[in-house]
C-alpha cells in the first residue's frame, strides 16, 4: 500500500503502522534524494532506506526514528516475518451450513483467491454418528452421492 493512496487495509501480525508525519518526512526526503541523485548522478551515503528511479539509478536516504527498507514507494520493516501459510477449521451447523459456507467463502477464502499466486485448498469433512444405527437406504444414498460428488474417502463404521 502506498501512503496517501486509496486502498484496503488489513491489520494482522505482519502489519506495520507508520505515523503520517513520519511518512510525509520520508516521502519528502526520498523526493529530495532522488532529485539530488538525478542532478548529481550519484546518491549520497546514508542508512535506512533505498529508493529506485525510472532511470535505473538509486539513492540512499536516512530517515531518523524509523527503521525499514523502501523500494518503489513501499515500506517494509527490517526483520519482519512474512506469513506464508494459513490453516483454519470451523464447525458448521448442518442446518445452515450452506449460508455459513457462503459467508466463509466471502469473508475468508476470497481474500486468498484475490492474491495472484496464492494456492487455496478447501476440504470438507463430514462426521455423522447415529447411536441407533444408519439404515440401509440412507447408507446407499450417501455412498452413491459421495461417489458422484468425487469424495476422496467416504466410509461407514460399525464403531
Amino acid at each position: 500500500m502506498l501512503f496517501g493512496k486509496p486502498g484496503s487495509v488489513y491489520i494482522d501480525q505482519s502489519s506495520l503502522l507508520v505515523q503520517a508525519s513520519a511518512a510525509n518526512s520520508f516521502l519528502a526526503a526520498q523526493a529530495a534524494a532522488l532529485a539530488a541523485a538525478n542532478t548529481v548522478g550519484s546518491g549520497e551515503a546514508g542508512s535506512g532506506y533505498t529508493s529506485g528511479s525510472d532511470s535505473g539509478s538509486s539513492s540512499t536516504t536516512t530517515v531518523t526514528g524509523v527503521s525499514g527498507i523502501a523500494s518503489a514507494g513501499t515500506v517494509t520493516a527490517i526483520g519482519a516475518t512474512q506469513m506464508k501459510r494459513f490453516h483454519g477449521s470451523v464447525a458448521l451447523d448442518p442446518i445452515s451450513m450452506g449460508l455459513d459456507a457462503a459467508k466463509i467463502a466471502e469473508e475468508i477464502v476470497q481474500h486468498f483467491t484475490s492474491n495472484v499466486g496464492t494456492a487455496v485448498s478447501i476440504t470438507l469433512e463430514i462426521e455423522a454418528h447415529a447411536p441407533s444405527g444408519i439404515n440401509d437406504s440412507t447408507r446407499r444414498a450417501v455412498q452413491e452421492n459421495a461417489r458422484t460428488l468425487r469424495f476422496i474417502s467416504a466410509e461407514f463404521e460399525e464403531e
